[in-house]
């Protein structure tokens, strides 16, 4: 697997991988990192805190620090893209000049998005330029062009989720999310586990929230059913 590394301060910062039917993550595994896989041709389905994302080609997934990715498959293997890889510190670097709890909310709810064909023109070239400045070492300023270019490259995402999403209700979307995350490990795991502990822990959620999404979603089967 080909990759490219930008190395800053002694620290790997960023890692790009071009991915041929296989990816570097060994699920299930708690990300310490942050993940941005681009999906050139192919299809990828991702399994992240019992969310299930079916990648096809076209199309971006965002995986936070703490994430946990459960599983990862593919119909024969047979896709390509990338997978970029931020250091935690690369990645605080970069936010700091994204200062938007809206995008930031957006991209916890909706980490995968798809683009048309134009729009995926733009991502696409936009990595492919961060790797061509990740290979220029000898740049002086190979640095700040290597941050902004990420800068860009994050920016053309954000810009189509919140096209995309801004007008949703946030708060009632993600009590919806965990709902649905619940069912799919009730179904799993019913029988042995009967503690809201278990499946806060498993949802990485506190009991608090888990408690109170359901009865949110009590009360309004009561008003409406």
């Amino acid at each position: 697997m080909t990759s490219y590394s930008f190395n800053e301060y002694g620290q790997e910062r960023v890692k790009i991988y071009r991915l041929d039917g296989s990816i570097d993550i060994d699920a299930p595994i708690r990300i310490h990192n942050y993940h941005l896989i681009v999906l050139t041709s192919g299809e990828l389905e991702v399994d992240i805190n019992f969310r299930v994302f079916k990648m096809k080609a076209g199309s971006s997934l965002h995986i936070s620090s703490g994430d946990v990715i459960r599983k990862i498959a593919s119909p024969a293997n047979e896709y390509s893209g990338y997978q970029i890889v931020f250091s935690p510190e690369f990645q605080t670097e970069i936010r700091t000049t994204r200062k938007s709890p809206i995008s930031l909310q957006l991209k916890k709810e909706f980490p995968y998005q798809e683009f048309t064909e134009s729009e995926y023109e733009v991502i696409h070239s936009s990595v492919l330029r961060l790797i061509s400045y990740i290979e220029n070492t000898s740049h002086q300023f190979q640095g700040i062009i290597v941050k902004n270019e990420t800068h860009n490259l994050l920016l053309h995402i954000s810009d189509k989720r919140r096209k995309e999403h801004a007008s949703t209700d946030i708060n009632a979307n993600h009590q919806e999310m965990i709902r649905k995350r619940f069912l799919n490990l009730v179904d799993g795991h019913c029988d042995e586990q009967h503690s809201v502990s278990w499946y806060a822990e498993a949802m990485m959620i506190s009991p608090t929230i888990f408690r109170r999404s359901f009865g949110n979603m009590t009360a309004h089967q009561q008003e409406y059913g």
